[in-house]
């Protein structure tokens, strides 16, 4: 097995093993990422390569719009969906425009998406002190 089967062969790995929070950190970085490449093939007049790395965006954006469960996630859900469609239309617009300025908005909402996905999936446990705990915290002065 050569050095990038083995390489292959780990990220398969990292992603089948990734917990959902940090596989669509994952997707969402996969997503930016894609763009930015795409924005950099449109400024060396690389149509092919721009469109590749678009429809790769776009792959990403829809499997994030499919995972979405409107059962659990309600409203947020929606309104998700409703954001990823609106994204894979500019998608559409930019490929067909050649305009980088869509892509620098949509790498800048999927940033902004990605950094609050980051924020709920990092934020560690509020541990909230019983009564008893803050009444053994509190000193009085006399």
């Amino acid at each position: 097995m050569n050095h990038n089967k083995y390489c292959s062969q780990y990220k398969t790995n990292q992603i089948s093993y990734a917990e959902q929070g940090k596989l669509i950190l994952m997707m969402y970085d996969g997503a930016i990422m894609f763009i930015k490449q795409a924005k950099n093939k449109l400024k060396k007049n690389d149509l092919g390569g721009m469109g590749l790395y678009l429809g790769k965006a776009e792959s990403v954006i829809s499997e994030l719009s499919n995972s979405l469960n409107s059962e659990e996630g309600g409203n947020i859900s929606k309104s998700l969906e409703s954001l990823y469609n609106f994204i894979l239309k500019e998608l559409l617009l930019a490929n067909i425009k050649k305009d980088p300025v869509v892509l620098e908005k949509l790498t800048s909402i999927l940033s902004k998406l990605r950094e609050a996905w980051h924020q709920i999936y990092t934020k560690e446990e509020v541990k909230i002190a019983s009564p008893e705990e803050v009444r053994e915290s509190i000193t009085y002065h006399s």
